[in-house]
């Protein structure tokens, strides 16, 4: 049987092994991230002085924004929803009331 500090040794560095891990995860998280920014270059149309008027975006960029805005969207009306602390009822039983007040 081996000594309890070896034991508690080997689990130190276990420990200090996954938060390297973990560490090293999140540089690549983050160079992945930078990556997609360098590759994103927009292209502005400008004005004879200069100023900025307008932005020309890949489609794909632009695509991806307005999923990113309707994401951010619908979670702000959950959260506006989840304030109000009403109470809530299945989607079976909305289906079921919809149904009542369109025969009414």
């Amino acid at each position: 049987m081996k000594p309890m500090w070896t034991i508690k040794a080997n689990a130190v560095g276990l420990y200090r092994s996954i938060l390297l891990l973990l560490k090293y995860e999140n540089i690549i998280e983050k160079f992945h991230h930078l990556k997609q920014i360098a590759m994103f270059t927009p292209q502005y149309i400008t004005d004879n002085k200069g100023n900025k008027l307008s932005v020309v975006l890949p489609i794909k960029e632009y695509e991806k924004l307005i999923e990113e805005l309707e994401d951010l969207a619908d979670v702000r009306l959950y959260d506006e929803a989840k304030a109000l602390n009403e109470g809530s009822i299945s989607f079976d039983e909305y289906v079921k009331q919809r149904n009542k007040n369109k025969d009414v």
